[in-house]
């Protein structure tokens, strides 16, 4: 296989050499930039929402999503627990289920009166603290 010279002497070479150097640089600089402007988080932030309003809205068709999940769709949990920026998998578990939960939840809740509320937490104390005596009694019996 025969080789081919390039280069007619040194100095061709070392200026070709220095060319490349330079646009080596160039791109270091470039891809810098780039990566510089993906350590925002507001940046991230707003990547993460619009991919994932995209995959949903392309993948689940949002009427079944509507009468699955009331108001609530995914997208939305997706982004509450995403949006945040911290915490850990449990914490953007939760509030993927409350982004999916909360709009259905406000519906429901604006239809209940606020003593019908308030009788219904004073029945559910009053269960717990049932139950806790009667656990303690148990105990004791044994």
């Amino acid at each position: 296989m025969k080789t081919t010279d390039r280069f007619a002497d040194l100095k061709e070479f070392q200026a070709e050499k220095a060319l490349l150097l330079m646009e080596r640089r160039e791109h270091l600089v470039r891809l810098e930039r780039h990566f510089s402007v993906w350590k925002e988080p507001r940046f991230r932030k707003a990547m993460v929402n619009d991919v994932v309003g995209d995959i949903t809205r392309q993948i689940l068709p949002k009427g079944i999503l509507g009468t699955l999940l009331g108001k609530g769709d995914v997208s939305s949990g997706l982004r509450m627990a995403f949006g945040t920026g911290q915490g850990g998998l449990l914490k953007r578990a939760a509030l993927f289920a409350l982004g999916i939960a909360a709009p259905s939840l406000l519906q429901k809740l604006e239809n209940i009166s606020l003593p019908d509320i308030g009788h219904e937490l004073q029945v559910s104390w009053h269960r717990l603290k049932e139950h806790m005596r009667e656990r303690k009694a148990e105990r004791m019996d044994v």
